[in-house]
């Protein structure tokens, strides 16, 4: 399992419960300051059996880069929250003043300013329920300090520069699934106020025509960025279901 930037285990607490309780093998790993492509690398080299790869955000990213450097071994590739970046220069040019920002003189104070910006964005504002939620989130940011959001938005900019479709190779046997929350506002571009599902399904129809395999699209109702906290039952049993797809010596695949 692959966290979003500045999060800890706790984002996916409930689906580690579950997968440990039912026997499965689970890990939790963490980017730390590495790029991309060096920590996809490591992960390979660290877990040469066969995995069930999660990510959420740009550990989704993550995910994909996994799955790309050795495909055959990968039995499902579940990939939360990820978002084809087509950041325009403007954007790039403001990720970049951030990691400035996180460097000067001033990086303590513009390091709140960030955070708030960047968790104002990351769910879904309306339900009361997600506030306490995006309040948790803002703590645990806080906890995981400005060193850690600097990384998050070199991060960032490292998979805007690329086509992330592009290095994966022709898939027949993974089953791939993207999870998006309905109202995760990070999942629009500005300017593009299509429904978050249309954008999805665009997504997995480019997914299907470039990857190719079995990609199934799962919008789960109310929730933002970050549904295996804000929709954990939901995500519960959408695990349940996908691990039950595969036979008892399959099921006992490590999931990281």
């Amino acid at each position: 399992m692959f966290p979003a930037p500045n999060c800890d285990e706790n984002l996916f607490r409930a689906q580690i419960d579950l997968l440990r309780e039912q026997g499965h093998e689970v890990q939790v790993e963490h980017i730390g300051q590495k790029s991309i492509g060096e920590f996809a690398q490591e992960i390979r080299e660290k877990y040469p059996q066969e995995v069930h790869l999660i990510g959420v955000s740009i550990g989704a990213h993550i995910a994909l880069e996994v799955f790309a450097l050795d495909v055959a071994r990968v039995k499902s590739l579940t990939l939360i929250s990820m978002k084809k970046e087509k950041p325009s220069k403007a954007k790039q040019e403001k990720r970049e003043g951030y990691v400035r920002d996180l460097s000067s003189e001033n990086k303590e104070e513009k390091f709140h300013e960030i955070t708030e910006e960047i968790c104002s964005r990351m769910f879904f504002e309306k339900n009361p329920e997600v506030k306490k939620l995006n309040a948790t989130y803002h703590q645990m940011a806080q906890h995981m300090g400005l060193e850690a959001l600097k990384n998050q938005v070199q991060q960032m900019i490292e998979v805007g520069k690329k086509d992330i479709f592009a290095d994966v190779p022709p898939n027949s046997k993974t089953v791939i699934n993207l999870v998006v929350g309905e109202k995760d506002l990070r999942f629009r571009d500005a300017g593009d106020n299509r429904p978050i599902h249309e954008i999805a399904e665009e997504m997995r129809g480019e997914m299907k025509e470039r990857i190719g395999g079995e990609i199934n699209l799962c919008m789960i109702g109310n929730a933002g960025h970050l549904p295996t906290i804000e929709r954990a039952e939901e995500m519960n049993h959408f695990f349940q279901n996908l691990l039950s797809r595969f036979s008892p010596q399959a099921e006992k695949s490590p999931a990281i």
